[in-house]
């Protein structure tokens, strides 16, 4: 949470912006409020004029209409309500929506530098609780802010015209709910940053247990592992019964405070009565006292409500921190790609992750419908590489160039149509097999059939419900190979230019990788293949073979060629480093 006020103005600005869009919904519902919550301080001067009424005795026509004004009054209530939760409901939704599909879309511009540094589950947590944090905050606020404006310009207005002697009373009141309302936030805001801080990191712990869990338990180390999280669990809640308990005593000063002047103002508007120092009847000592009691209740609502507000505010500053990441890829204005030959240029590219030097000065040539392999020690930057290829890397120098077309001068979202990437985990979707197979492109039944036979996945279409078969939550019904097979199966359901592997074939077995090869070498010289692999069986047939060692090109050449050079990709081989 943000140390000092301007962040906090920051954060109300930024509000009203995302309202902005909205503003007739919420025009129309602040009228409709206005008219629905009419009752909270009309009633009490149709009350005072009844108690004033019956101290006269009569006249008792007087009463009826009285009671028919009270009626039509309170029976607007339910109309006006229907709209107001309408237009406001609508436009509230709508900024939750807008902030999720922005968060999305931002997510996708980001950079692979700003995803290593930022987990998966802070960025969850951000667009799910944040958001939803944000959504509560303006449903809870906006009618208890409407309904305390209204009362108190409705009480000022109908006491200036009755007992203007009044006034003076309820002076003391905003004073001492906008001094609560400082000292409440200025030490709420340190509980919430440090609340929020602690939910995201409890949040990442956790998403790290879930992937760790089958070493986990391979280890027998469950123990530990519950250990570490019941530490963090445990900060979590010390910091949440931290910051409920400032909330209590907040929330029980405020009421104490607003009870005992609500008593003060009953006795000192009887006494005046009473003692006849100014000429005040029954009924508008009860409309003192009565409007008092709105007044206080508004003010305890608007306390009761800084918790959530506080919570908001924090959470809207949380996702301004997602948004105002500049690691973004920027295509906009740029040149549109239709079609590549699938010739590849590095000049000089140099990519730095953090502080660290990963690629140094690459140069090289990938010819078109040629196989082009990195090999090297893990962390030389071969994967780091590949994204840059794919743009998801920024370079802080050199450039890329596709058929002659420098990557920053082109949308590389048009660039991507042309290409295909089969990461080192494979990603399934919790939906069918034909989803996960065209995955956002129009389904082809037949182009997916042969896609999955040339990755040795007919296995699958025999299923129960062939294409239409679930194949589960991050693929659970399949096993580690039939999944990498799968996400293969999809990039050659896109019919690349350029097919991207990342140790694509890691995970098979034997026969797997050999059919994987097979289809491999019928592509061969019919688009660019680019691959990382560890595998002697992978590389050997590729047609340049680079060897890269900490960020830098060692040695290219064939398999032969760097055999014959007795250099490290020779010591790699014959120390069955790859095999």
């Amino acid at each position: 949470m943000p140390k000092n006020p301007s962040l906090e103005t920051s954060a109300i600005k930024s509000l009203l912006r995302l309202a902005r869009p909205f503003r007739r919904d919420y025009f129309v519902a602040v009228l409709a409020f206005f008219m629905k919550d009419s009752p909270s301080w009309i009633l009490p001067v149709i009350t005072a004029i009844v108690i004033d009424t019956v101290v006269a005795n009569g006249p008792f026509t007087s009463l009826l209409i009285l009671g028919l004004i009270a009626i039509l009054v309170l029976a607007q209530n339910y109309p006006m309500n229907m709209i107001y939760v309408k237009r406001s409901s609508r436009a509230t939704r709508s900024i939750a929506f807008e902030l999720r599909t922005t968060l999305t879309e931002h997510l996708q511009k980001v950079t692979i530098n700003f995803h290593q540094r930022v987990s998966g589950s802070v960025i969850q947590t951000k667009i799910v609780r944040d958001v939803e944090n944000i959504e509560l905050m303006i449903q809870q606020s906006l009618p208890i802010a409407l309904s305390g404006f209204f009362s108190l310009v409705g009480a000022l207005v109908v006491l200036a015209l009755n007992v203007p002697l009044f006034l003076f009373v309820f002076a003391m009141v905003i004073p001492l709910g906008v001094g609560l309302v400082v000292l409440f936030r200025r030490k709420s805001r340190i509980q919430n940053e440090a609340f929020r801080s602690q939910v995201e990191q409890f949040s990442t712990q956790v998403g790290e247990l879930s992937s760790m869990l089958p070493v986990v338990r391979a280890h027998a180390i469950e123990a530990t592992a519950k250990q570490w999280v019941n530490q963090s669990a445990d900060q979590l809640r010390k910091k949440g019964v931290e910051l409920d308990w400032l909330n209590g005593r907040f929330g029980a000063l405020a009421w104490l405070s607003y009870q005992v002047l609500g008593v003060l103002s009953l006795i000192f508007a009887a006494s005046v009565a009473v003692l006849n120092i100014i000429p005040i009847t029954p009924g508008q000592v009860v409309l003192v006292a009565t409007y008092f009691g709105v007044m206080m209740g508004t003010a305890i609502g608007l306390l009761n409500i800084l918790p959530s507000l506080a919570k908001g505010i924090e959470s809207v500053h949380s996702i301004e921190e997602l948004l105002a990441s500049d690691e973004l890829e920027r295509n906009e204005g740029k040149t549109r790609v239709d079609k590549i030959s699938g010739s590849l240029s590095i000049k000089g590219l140099t990519v730095e992750l953090g502080h660290k030097v990963v690629l140094d000065a690459i140069s090289l040539d990938v010819t078109a419908k040629s196989t082009f392999a990195f090999v090297g020690p893990s962390g030389s930057g071969k994967t780091t590489l590949l994204h840059a290829i794919l743009g998801l890397a920024r370079p802080s120098a050199g450039e890329i160039y596709f058929d002659s077309q420098a990557m920053s001068q082109v949308d590389m979202r048009s660039v991507r149509t042309h290409l295909a990437y089969v990461p080192q985990e494979s990603v399934i979707l919790d939906g069918s097999l034909r989803d996960n197979v065209a995955l956002g492109l129009l389904a082809d039944d037949e182009k997916i059939e042969q896609a999955l036979a040339q990755a040795n996945l007919s296995e699958l279409m025999k299923g129960e419900g062939g294409l239409n078969q679930v194949i589960g939550r991050s693929g659970t019904r399949l096993s580690v190979g039939q999944r990498q097979r799968l996400a293969i199966a999809r990039a050659l359901y896109r019919e690349p230019k350029i097919l991207v592997l990342d140790e694509a074939t890691s995970a098979l077995d034997m026969e797997s990788e050999r059919f994987i090869q097979k289809t491999l070498a019928n592509l061969a010289h019919q688009v660019t293949i680019i691959v990382v692999a560890h595998r002697l069986s992978t590389v050997q047939g590729a047609d340049q073979i680079c060897y890269l060692e900490a960020g830098r090109i060692v040695e290219t050449g064939t398999h032969e060629q760097l055999m014959n050079k007795k250099g490290p990709y020779h010591k790699m081989v014959v120390g069955k480093e790859m095999n």
